[in-house]
């Protein structure tokens, strides 16, 4: 739940205070951003462990998702920090450069 923003709140309350095992796999079942095909398997299973079960599988593939998600994100923002640290200081080195450039053009104007 820490890991997606798409849960509602509604959604957990909802789930939390399901008693029976079958309301339970079908208000789960409601909130998976899954396909038609997914959740239509879903309702085909007829047992509700066995429908939690899968309701499991299913969660456990997102989790992993969200979890690479996380990674690659987390390295991109790393490699954008680190190249912005290299290309400030050449930024720097090329604003001195121009500065003595300009500065020796008025000088030598003023000769």
């Amino acid at each position: 739940m820490k890991l997606s923003n798409n849960l509602h709140y509604d959604a957990m309350i909802a789930a939390v205070r399901v008693d029976d095992p079958g309301k339970l796999a079908d208000t789960i079942a409601a909130h998976l951003l899954v396909g038609v095909d997914e959740k239509q398997n879903l309702l085909e299973i007829i047992s509700p462990i066995e429908r939690l079960n899968r309701i499991a599988g299913i969660l456990e593939i997102e989790v992993d998702k969200l979890q690479v998600d996380r990674r690659i994100q987390s390295r991109v923002k790393k490699q954008m920090e680190k190249a912005q640290k290299e290309l400030l200081p050449q930024r720097e080195d090329e604003g001195d450069s121009e500065r003595a450039r300009s500065q020796g053009r008025e000088g030598q104007r003023g000769r």
